[in-house]
């Protein structure tokens, strides 16, 4: 993982927000190594997460100056910060499940010199059919796929079934 977000993840703890990783960066995660041009980082939109998250994302210091702490309540569903290949894409609401359900199921990750929260794999497949979009699709038949390989919550898949 990219040594700047491992410093975002970092901050993250120091001001504990409540976060999940999502999208291309998960599915690696559950196995199919592919390179992706940002980080998905879905937060709670609860207002004291949102103010933890604020005060992270000025510590890291690449926040667009036109980003206010209730941005992070929700009152906008994205926000960019940086630039591709790095680009940390911070998401406040997602459709087919709700924050507090999927982090009470999160799997924490702890290769890095952080713990980082991911999206269980379960949940991953529920936002995948919920966001409807081509790459989705093309995503959730390999993830399906894979489900019955499942061991620990830790996918082995063939770079083959990703083709």
């Amino acid at each position: 993982m990219h040594a700047d977000w491992i410093e975002l993840f970092e901050l993250f703890e120091k001001h504990n927000v409540r976060y999940l990783v999502i999208g291309r960066i998960a599915i690696n995660f559950y196995g199919h190594e592919r390179l992706t041009k940002d980080l998905e980082v879905w937060i709670s939109p609860d207002k004291e997460n949102a103010a933890n998250a604020f005060a992270a994302a000025k510590e890291f210091g690449v926040l667009p100056s036109h980003v206010v702490q209730e941005d992070f309540e929700g009152s906008t569903n994205f926000i960019f910060m940086g630039a591709e290949p790095f680009r940390v894409d911070l998401i406040m609401r997602r459709p087919g499940i709700d924050f507090e359900t999927a982090y009470a199921d999160r799997v924490l990750d702890d290769r890095e010199t952080v713990k980082v929260s991911y999206i269980s794999f379960n949940h991953l497949i529920t936002l995948k059919k919920a966001a409807d979009r081509f790459t989705d699709q093309r995503h959730l038949q390999k993830l399906e796929i894979a489900k019955k390989s499942t061991t620990n919550n830790k996918l082995s898949f063939s770079r083959q079934n990703f083709l």
